[in-house]
């Protein structure tokens, strides 16, 4: 039954992130990590993701360090960790 729960509300966030939804998409997958917590560096590498797009480096980081913590050798961990320091680099490039 829990996995049933957790998949269902992974899938809300994944579908709002999907829409660009970023903010629906923290509050799903803060649901799961709080109500669910079947494989948090999943939920914890998705969330950051959305910090990310959400140019809130500082929750990025903490989430991709959550994420590495849990599955240190999960290369989409370390690449949570990258996409949070590389963002600003790609900016200042633009100009």
């Amino acid at each position: 039954m829990l996995e049933i729960c957790y998949s269902h509300v992974k899938a809300r966030g994944d579908e709002a992130v999907g829409r660009m939804d970023y903010h629906n998409a923290i509050l799903c997958y803060s649901e799961a990590l709080t109500n669910f917590p079947t494989d948090p560096a999943v939920i914890y590498s998705n969330r950051s993701l959305c910090w990310i797009r959400l140019n809130k480096g500082k929750y990025a980081l903490e989430d991709a360090k959550c994420c590495i913590k849990r599955r240190p050798n999960w290369p989409k961990a370390h690449y949570c960790m990258t996409g949070k320091l590389w963002k600003p680099i790609f900016r200042i490039r633009a100009f």
